[in-house]
Order: C-alpha cells, then sequence, then structure tokens
C-alpha cells in the first residue's frame, strides 16, 4: 500500500494588519517564505505538481523581481532629490551674503563721494545732496534686486519641492501595484497548490 502522502505543513497568510514599514516587511518575508516552501514541496513531489503550477510559480517570482526593481527605483529617486535639495539650500545661503555684501557696500561712500563731501563741508551744500540722493538710489535699487532675488528662489523652491513630493507619490503608487500584482501571483499559486493537493487526495479518499 503506497505512503499516505502529507499535505505540507505552510499556509498563505492573507488576514491581518500590519502598519506602514512594518506590513511591507512582513509581506516580503512571507512571500519568500512561502515561494521557498512551494518550491521545496514541488521538488520533494515532482509527480504531484504539473507544467500549470511551474508558470505560476515563474510568474510569482516575475512579481517579485518587479516589485524589488520599483523599490530601488524608489530609493534611489529619493536620493538624488535629497541631494539636489541640499544643493539648492547650499546656493541660497551663498547667495544671501553676497546680497547683504552688496547692500552694505552701496551705503559706503565712494572716494569720488568723499572728496564732494569734504568739498561742501568747505562751502556748498548741494555736494551733500547729491551724494545722499545717489546712495538713496543705490540702496532701493539694492533692496528690488534682493526681493527679487529671494522671489525667484523661493519659487524655485516650491517647484523643486512640488516635484520631489509627485515623484515620491508616483513612486509609492508604483510599488502599491507591484506589490499588488505580487499578492495576486501568490494567491494564483496557493490555489493551484490547494487544487492539485485536493486532487492527489481524492483518488486515496476512494
Amino acid at each position: 500500500m503506497p505512503s499516505e502522502q502529507r499535505r505540507p505543513e505552510w499556509a498563505l497568510q492573507t488576514k491581518g494588519s500590519y502598519g506602514g514599514t512594518d506590513r511591507t516587511d512582513a509581506l516580503w518575508a512571507e512571500m519568500q517564505a512561502t515561494l521557498e516552501k512551494v518550491e521545496l514541496s514541488a521538488s520533494e513531489g515532482t509527480h504531484v505538481f504539473g507544467p500549470e503550477h511551474d508558470r505560476k510559480l515563474r510568474e510569482l517570482r516575475t512579481a517579485q523581481i518587479v516589485l524589488a526593481q520599483a523599490w530601488a527605483r524608489s530609493e534611489a529617486d529619493d536620493t538624488i532629490e535629497t541631494a539636489l535639495r541640499d544643493h539648492m539650500n547650499d546656493d541660497k545661503g551663498d547667495e544671501l551674503p553676497n546680497l547683504r555684501d552688496g547692500l552694505l557696500d552701496s551705503s559706503r561712500p565712494e572716494r569720488g563721494e568723499g572728496t564732494d563731501a569734504a568739498k561742501s563741508m568747505m562751502g556748498t551744500s548741494s555736494g551733500w545732496q547729491g551724494s545722499d540722493e545717489k546712495r538713496a538710489d543705490r540702496l532701493g535699487a539694492k533692496l528690488v534686486e534682493e526681493t527679487e532675488a529671494d522671489i525667484l528662489l523661493a519659487r524655485k523652491r516650491r517647484e523643486a519641492n512640488d516635484e520631489y513630493f509627485e515623484r515620491v507619490n508616483d513612486g509609492v503608487i508604483d510599488v502599491i501595484a507591484k506589490l499588488e500584482s505580487v499578492a495576486v501571483a501568490m494567491r494564483a499559486v496557493e490555489e493551484e497548490t490547494k487544487d492539485l493537493w485536493n486532487d492527489a487526495a481524492s483518488p486515496q479518499a476512494k
């Protein structure tokens, strides 16, 4: 009498809740464990598993590879975006001191203006008035320039932030879609395995 075939002591978990990264890690670990156990069962009982089961295993492997690639792309995008944001912050920090230095320089009298001021002290007041007007004009121009530069930098930072969060969102959506594909492939493998075991157990029940 042939020995009774035992059903592998494993089952694909379909219930339970995880949170955030813990859920993703748990699903990934479960996928790996399930695939290893299915392959082990297939190697120990090749007369039970047919071509359809092998095909579903290949689909599961492919879905896992695609998911891993999506995760890798998402992590690479995060690294690149972080570097770009840091670079923009450095640029802003460099430009503001330059603007402040230019603003301070504009308030200092030039050599020619100092000479005019000395002359005006000896007899004329028009030199002082003209020099003050020039400094006021330069001060106003510098303030306008600084304001425009701040507006431009703020716009660039906002655009970079919008692009960054859009890329992150796209990456999350991509990973979720790939994860769903893996889950579908896992369910297909589970159903195929159950059907095969039920078919193998039916003759023994008779």
